[in-house]
């Protein structure tokens, strides 16, 4: 339940800063990389990792490839893709 409502809640304010600030500002960039952590948290891995890529992108180009935000949504970023390509076990049926 939480995390759907986190989702509900990033996704206002990530509509909010793009209509403010702009689609690749910092602070959208940061609004971004947390809705893409909920969206993990929801199973929606691909969108995340779209979502996180274009955060990295912004945070790099805003504040630098060694700032700590763009050091971060990186490494989840990272993190996201080896998750999605590991295969993930498949329930047996019981006999």
């Amino acid at each position: 339940r939480e995390p759907k409502a986190a989702a509900e809640c990033f996704a206002g304010a990530l509509r909010i800063r793009e209509a403010t600030l702009g689609p690749t500002h910092t602070e959208t960039a940061r609004t971004r990389h947390c809705a893409a952590l909920v969206d993990c948290a929801l199973g929606q891995q691909p969108a995340a990792a779209q979502e996180l890529e274009a955060a990295v992108n912004s945070l790099i180009r805003g504040l630098g490839a060694r700032h700590p935000w763009s050091l971060q949504a990186r490494a989840d970023l990272e993190s996201l893709h080896r998750v999605m390509a590991t295969p993930r076990p498949t329930a047996r049926a019981s006999a």
